[in-house]
């Protein structure tokens, strides 16, 4: 489920995966302001980064699950 939330004068977030109830484990947040200028980010709940940290252990990614990594992009 996506949700839209008008900041005022141009700006606005957009968060998309959330679910029915409006809960969030692991979500991509879109930020656009007025001069149109964008950012993105994902968000994770602590919860999260240990599944993908056991994830990692068990597949040899990210050294065996030794680092976890996020990036946030502006564009």
């Amino acid at each position: 489920m996506d949700r839209e939330i008008d900041l005022g004068e141009g700006a606005r977030i957009v968060v998309r995966g959330m679910d029915d109830g409006g809960s969030v484990v692991n979500a991509d947040v879109e930020l656009t302001v007025s001069d149109g200028s964008r950012g993105a980010a994902t968000v994770l709940t602590l919860g999260e980064i240990a599944r993908l940290m056991d994830t990692y252990r068990e597949s040899g990614d990210c050294q065996s699950g030794a680092f976890f990594r996020s990036l946030i992009c502006w564009f």
